[in-house]
């Protein structure tokens, strides 16, 4: 149990809340982040050169342990069973999509830097249907990265294709990039909204409507399983299948997760944060800058 008190990495095959195994990620993921800012502040070139070094190991990394442990992503076979234990809640398999958000603000500030910061950017007819396009385009690489698990499952009725039909290569490819290049999607949509190429789909996103869930989301994932297997233990019957029953079990699961993270907000994070705020010193207010003509004529 100390593990997860200490956002260290474990086995969460051993622990009582498995599913928590992010908090020790995002920990290992926090300190790589200060050490490649820092680095980054007194050399660009280093910073980029040590980040993208970090994302290629990674990926030698991951395609390394797929082949060593014949690893695979058909959800009901042995290999998939492997592939959670040796590779699925692992910082060094999970770190690119970090790099890559991490990298982002590099990439503005050098736009920036060369006369392409927000307000300039290209508003001409052209321009927002060449964004428009690449915009559908990561929509479309999102899409496949979710549907692209399901050419392992095996065919309809009378279909000869079987299920666990992966080679090897086709398993290391899929187990390594898709969420990379499902966090580059994400980049490319966000970028465009950051230029406002995207205004509907902006302001849709931003609204304030959704502040209260993302100040929620992570406690409803922490709480979610509970309310699942509970339900589930309580049951005094087999589920059986339809999609009125679906429907109901999804909307009470939501909405019993979300409040039990309204719970956990308002007893523990909220707390937890202000006495962070508390313990933490507070920072010099910096003398107001006094114009150079009033400075002139207080002379």
């Amino acid at each position: 149990w100390f593990t997860q008190m200490n956002f260290v990495p474990w086995n969460s095959d051993h622990v009582c809340m498995g599913w928590t195994w992010y908090l020790g990620n995002d920990m290992i993921f926090a300190v790589f982040g200060l050490v490649l800012l820092t680095v980054y502040k007194r050399s660009k070139l280093f910073g980029w050169i040590l980040t993208l070094s970090l994302m290629l190991v990674s990926f030698a990394v991951t395609i390394y342990v797929v082949y060593q442990h014949k690893l695979g992503i058909y959800i009901f076979g042995a290999d998939y069973s492997a592939y959670m234990y040796w590779l699925y809640s692992k910082p060094y398999s999970r770190i690119p999509v970090y790099l890559l958000g991490l990298i982002v603000p590099w990439v503005l500030d050098f736009a920036d830097q060369r006369g392409l910061r927000r307000g300039t950017e290209p508003r001409s007819r052209s321009a927002r249907m060449i964004v428009i396009a690449v915009c559908m385009a990561a929509t479309a690489l999102m899409v496949f990265c979710m549907w692209w698990i399901g050419l392992d499952f095996p065919g309809g009725s009378g279909s000869s294709k079987k299920a666990d039909s992966w080679s090897g290569l086709a398993n290391a490819v899929y187990i390594t990039f898709s969420r990379p290049l499902w966090g580059l999607g994400l980049t490319i949509i966000a970028v465009a909204c950051y230029f406002d190429y995207l205004p509907f789909f902006n302001g849709a996103l931003s609204h304030w409507l959704w502040t209260p869930f993302t100040r929620l989301t992570y406690g409803a994932y922490l709480v979610h399983p509970l309310v699942v297997k509970l339900a589930a233990a309580n049951e005094t019957n087999y589920y059986t299948y339809s999609v009125a029953d679906v429907l109901f079990r999804t909307g009470a699961n939501a909405v019993l997760a979300y409040t039990g993270a309204a719970v956990v907000w308002c007893l523990v994070e909220k707390p937890m944060a202000s006495l962070t705020g508390l313990l933490l010193p507070k920072s010099k207010p910096r003398p107001a800058k006094v114009p150079a003509e009033a400075a002139a004529d207080n002379a």
